[in-house]
């Protein structure tokens, strides 16, 4: 069993796709690649990994890209790494989306935030049409990218239900 949240989750997916034998099932947290992100939120993105920024305007980028309305970013102020960014671009880069997307033949249970911009929920359902016999969904209310800081003892239950229906 693998979990994975926002480029984890692709991970997650690649290594259902290339290692079968080693996923029972994947738990996917703002499972993104297959909608749009939208353009201020992409802007946003790209900022938050912006070293020239003022710390008031990175926080900003950070609160745009990854948190909810009303949600405080502070908790994810510091830790923006421009190299690991840059490293996980040529990853995606490098691996066709088609490799990976569909998870092989694994069982997805995703956790996807209500009000994610970078994952939004469109990437969930698109998931759940393409594989509806692998594909289990739910939303998580009031929470954005960001959703472990923002909702985690209602991620945490969503979590174990998640394990619980796929180890049945």
């Amino acid at each position: 069993m693998l979990i994975g949240h926002a480029f984890g989750n692709r991970v997650a997916r690649a290594t259902a796709a290339f290692a079968p034998q080693a996923v029972s099932g994947l738990i996917l947290l703002a499972c993104g690649g297959q909608s749009p992100v939208p353009p201020h939120a992409a802007k946003a993105l790209q900022e938050v990994f912006d070293e020239r920024l003022s710390a008031d305007a990175h926080l900003e980028a950070v609160r745009i890209a990854f948190f909810a309305p009303g949600n405080d970013p502070e908790v994810w102020r510091d830790g923006w790494n421009p190299q690991v960014a840059q490293a996980q671009q040529a990853a995606l880069r490098a691996t066709p989306a088609e490799s990976w997307t569909g998870a092989g033949a694994a069982k997805m249970f995703i956790v996807q935030a209500e009000d994610d911009l970078i994952a939004t929920p469109a990437n969930a359902e698109a998931l759940k049409t393409a594989f509806p016999d692998r594909v289990t969904v739910a939303l998580l209310p009031k929470a954005g990218h960001a959703m472990l800081p923002e909702q985690p003892d209602l991620l945490a239950k969503l979590v174990i239900t998640g394990l619980s229906n796929l180890l049945g």
